[in-house]
């Protein structure tokens, strides 16, 4: 190498480390530049997260008012401000609006710590994230107080709620026509306000913080009839009475007549009440205990028209000719209506809505020789004999003895009766068991009256009674009696005179 190439090589040397030298000092600025631009600014963003402590980032919102930048005390002074400045625009069906103001209710900010709480909740470190637009939204209760009576009192005063403007609600009614047909009045709806509903609503609205309470279309804000005239049962129970007073009864008498029961008359058989609810003020309806007892009233009445009671009945003795005898037995001679069986068949037949056409059910339809049908007993107590006749022939007869004819308590009564009660083997016994006689065979015909046997006797007939009667029956010898008793069924008339 020659001294000159050597030094050439020597000076590139020299300027190569001088070059590296500058190269690195340059970097080094460079870096140290950078991290305190980083600390600077990351400083910076630390003092803002910060100082979010106590005011809100931006983008948040709550109970729809932006808080950005606010704190505690600057949020609960617009919740307060908003809260005092409270007024609520009410809307009512029939097209009359109000406004309720707060300060008329005495209404009142309560604060509670709720927007303390959504303060305690943000991310202060995500302070930046609202200055590129994120929003955050919170709803926080606003407490406040308010006299509820100062608001009832606001609500009552209202024209709609002045007795003088309301039409109370009136329900359907029912008209009894001169026609004997009930028709449907409509109902009246009337404007009264349902005050407990309309109260309540007001009330909800106000504890909401609305600022708007339209009942244009509520249908609950009046008090409406609870029947209608398209009532289902209203309906029903109109047809049903109606059907019930179209219903015609005709009864054929005995003598030919014709009775009608209509609704002229069932008319006031129909179950009538006040209802000061409806807009008749009456109501009607069917019950089947009235009409049952309606029924017994219209038949009674027809009874005592064509009922009949001879009250004695002319009678063809054995040995004393014709009598007159007084008639003590029910159903004996004459024609008597079965009431009860004939009232009832007015009743089913109104109930089920079937006119019809029957003769009356009678308990009693005998002239004498119905009654008397040839089969009888005839007591002559005048005589002191005791004859039965058996379809008409004389089947047996006998001597007796009556009741003592000097003592009104002991003499046999007279008149028309019938066997009631056939006993063999019998005690009977007298008022308070002042006697008692053991009989074998007895038929009574009259309350404690009866023919019987008398073993106590040894004769029978003539004057005996008169001295020596019993004590109201007819004593016979137990042979006769045993004749009789074989001869007469229960019911077989008795003719005592």
């Amino acid at each position: 190498m020659t001294i000159k190439k050597a030094e050439r090589e020597m000076n590139a040397s020299k300027n190569h480390s001088r070059h590296g030298k500058k190269h690195s000092h340059k970097a080094l600025l460079i870096s140290l530049i950078s991290l305190g631009v980083v600390a600077v600014v990351g400083g910076g963003y630390a003092i803002t997260a910060k100082a979010y402590e106590t005011k809100f980032i931006k983008g948040t919102t709550i109970n729809d008012i932006d808080v950005s930048d606010m704190t505690v005390e600057e949020v609960e002074k617009l919740v307060k401000d908003k809260v005092e400045d409270y007024k609520l625009d009410i809307k009512l069906p029939d097209g009359q609006s109000y406004t309720l103001d707060g300060n008329s209710i005495s209404l009142t900010y309560v604060p509670d710590d709720g927007i303390q709480k959504v303060l305690d909740s943000q991310n202060n470190a995500a302070w930046i994230t609202g200055v590129f637009g994120k929003k955050s939204t919170y709803t926080v209760s606003e407490n406040y107080s308010y006299d509820s009576a100062a608001l009832q009192s606001y609500l009552t005063s209202l024209p709609e709620l002045d007795a003088a403007n309301v039409t109370m609600p009136q329900n359907a009614g029912m008209q009894l026509g001169d026609d004997n047909q009930i028709t449907i009045v409509p109902e009246v709806n009337g404007n009264e306000v349902n005050t407990d509903d309309f109260f309540g609503k007001v009330t909800d609205a106000v504890g909401s913080g609305k600022t708007t309470l339209d009942l244009t279309d509520d249908s609950d804000f009046y008090v409406l009839p609870t029947v209608t005239s398209t009532d289902e049962n209203l309906v029903a129970s109109v047809n049903d009475m109606n059907a019930f007073l179209a219903t015609t009864i005709n009864l054929t008498m005995y003598n030919g007549d014709t009775i009608t029961l209509d609704g002229s008359t069932t008319r006031s058989w129909l179950v009538q009440t006040e209802d000061s609810s409806s807009v008749t003020g009456v109501n009607y309806s069917i019950d089947a205990d009235t009409i049952s007892a309606d029924s017994a009233s219209f038949i009674a009445d027809v009874a005592s028209k064509y009922d009949t009671d001879t009250g004695s009945m002319e009678f063809n003795s054995t040995n004393r000719g014709t009598v007159s005898v007084p008639i003590k037995v029910d159903d004996a001679v004459g024609y008597k209506i079965d009431q009860t069986t004939t009232a009832n068949t007015i009743a089913s037949d109104l109930q089920n809505h079937q006119s019809s056409t029957f003769n009356p059910e009678y308990s009693l339809a005998k002239s004498v020789s119905d009654f008397l049908g040839g089969t009888y007993i005839e007591i002559d107590l005048q005589n002191q004999h005791v004859y039965e006749y058996v379809n008409g022939a004389l089947a047996a007869d006998s001597a007796c003895v009556s009741g003592l004819a000097t003592d009104p308590d002991r003499v046999s009564d007279t008149g028309v009766f019938e066997v009631y009660w056939k006993v063999t083997n019998y005690t009977m016994h007298g008022p308070n068991n002042s006697y008692s006689s053991f009989v074998n065979y007895a038929m009574f015909y009259n309350a404690g009256e009866a023919l019987h046997d008398a073993s106590w006797r040894s004769s029978f007939g003539g004057d005996i009674y008169k001295t020596s009667g019993s004590h109201g029956c007819i004593n016979l010898p137990l042979s006769a009696v045993q004749t009789f008793y074989s001869l007469t069924p229960t019911g077989t008339p008795v003719i005592v005179f």
